[in-house]
């Protein structure tokens, strides 16, 4: 039973509705892996998709590489992903 001044509605991240938003945007980052493992549709590098989970809406910003900053300025084909039987 619950007391006088408590709510018989669960908070909103008790209730499940953050568990929904984490699988929306893993779900949306499975299929972009997809797309780029398989070479397949439009990968949205250099754009940032956003999610308005009330208006049950996506828009897509470009994202514009800066040359200043020391981790857009790196070119992709320098980076060197290290095996994990190095470790």
């Amino acid at each position: 039973m619950r007391g006088r001044h408590q709510s018989a509605t669960p908070a909103w991240g008790e209730g499940g509705g953050l568990g929904v938003l984490r699988g929306i945007s893993g779900s949306l980052q499975a299929i972009e892996t997809i797309k780029l493992l398989l070479g397949l549709g439009d990968p949205l590098i250099g754009r940032l998709l956003a999610y308005d989970s009330l208006e049950q809406s996506f828009r897509t910003y470009k994202i514009l590489r800066d040359s200043e900053s020391p981790t857009c300025s790196i070119d992709p084909d320098d980076i060197v992903i290290a095996e994990y039987d190095q470790f």
